[in-house]
């Protein structure tokens, strides 16, 4: 989890690895379009205009409903998803003429990181005239940022909601409206808040024999374990393992979220044990589609979800190559790592467990 303070240095280093003049992160409500959280680096007499303004004057946001999570773009993109009329809305744009052409402003890197029920969050590095064309190595080096940025967008909300003048982890985790249990590698119990204690009493979801933590789906107590101990060894190779894992079958069902602490400082571990944290919140915040529920269960990547996803539902490795934009070897390799991840055989096996894990549609 990003230090809220931190967020400005977190930003500046993504724009000094990728070039950019501006780092932008924001998460907003997308029910009614509220700002919940809003953090920026760069030059103040740059980027200060265009906070003021709004980001509401790009014609790009009107896409945002539309963009695949851990997917970036470029400006050229949105034109292709919006269309020829937008290209020219931006250019005729007052922002454009008064703010992005007098500050050299060229293009962007733009990241979906986010995407719940009641938070929407979007990662955006400017880049400037004097910067090379945006590449796709480029765009595949921002894409492994987003679940780490996810994670921390994530854990940082449900924790900012109580902050407060805590200072303390524990005291911290105790005024949160969700449940934290804080286990050791071996998932043994440390720590657990009222909420947690509550569920654990209720033993629906989760409880625990000889002070070890179990989560009662088989699908969930892997994807979490294999979390714990990713995490051990390196945050990095974490990925997208561990965020956003459902607790159950469903679509509006629990969810867990794994923050380790195995290499964090000892003030917010609890314990000198500890491991991880693993947040669990109850139904309402996430649904997940069967497509969803997969990728969050067996770590996959946003390309890796998509391509499942696709041949899944029937399309041949040229027909996903083509749609995707890459070479038929480049959907081998993926399609290997897919049934490597989720030990499925083939098209059919992975079709039936995206079947599987999709709820039934409610008869109306």
């Amino acid at each position: 989890m990003a230090d809220p303070d931190g967020w400005g240095d977190v930003l500046g280093g993504f724009c000094q690895m990728f070039s950019g003049v501006i780092g932008l992160l924001a998460v907003t409500d997308p029910r009614d379009g509220r700002i919940i959280h809003t953090e920026s680096w760069g030059n103040p007499a740059i980027v200060e205009p265009l906070l003021k303004r709004g980001m509401s004057e790009l014609p790009f946001v009107e896409a945002i409903p539309r963009l695949e999570v851990d997917i970036p773009l470029t400006v050229d993109r949105f034109y292709e998803i919006q269309g020829p009329e937008t290209q020219n809305r931006w250019r005729s744009s007052a922002l454009n003429r008064d703010w992005a052409i007098p500050n050299g402003i060229d293009d962007c890197i733009w990241l979906p990181v986010l995407r719940q029920v009641d938070a929407a969050g979007n990662l955006v590095i400017v880049t400037g005239c004097d910067r090379p064309q945006i590449s796709d190595g480029d765009l595949a080096d921002v894409a492994e940022l987003a679940p780490h940025v996810r994670r921390a967008i994530t854990i940082s909300n449900l924790v900012d909601e109580r902050r407060g003048h805590v200072d303390l982890f524990a005291e911290l985790l105790d005024r949160l409206s969700c449940a934290v249990v804080v286990v050791d590698a071996a998932m043994k119990v440390l720590y657990a808040n009222g909420e947690a204690e509550d569920l654990l009493r209720e033993r629906g979801l989760v409880s625990t024999h000889r002070a070890t933590l179990t989560l009662h789906w088989p699908m969930a107590r892997a994807a979490v374990e294999m979390a714990v101990s990713l995490g051990r060894t390196s945050e990095l190779l974490l990925g997208t393992a561990g965020l956003g894992v459902p607790m159950t079958p469903g679509l509006d069902v629990a969810v867990a979220h794994v923050m380790p602490l195995a290499r964090r400082d000892l003030s917010v571990r609890v314990n000198a044990r500890a491991a991880a944290a693993i947040f669990i919140v109850r139904p309402g915040r996430t649904q997940l589609s069967g497509l969803d529920a997969v990728a969050a269960l067996f770590g996959l990547t946003a390309a890796e979800k998509r391509v499942a996803g696709q041949i899944s539902s029937g399309m041949l490795r040229p027909e996903i190559a083509l749609s995707n934009g890459v070479v038929e070897g480049t959907v081998k390799v993926q399609l290997s790592a897919i049934f490597d991840k989720t030990g499925a055989r083939d098209q059919r096996s992975l079709a039936l467990l995206i079947r599987d894990l999709t709820p039934p549609v409610r008869e109306i």
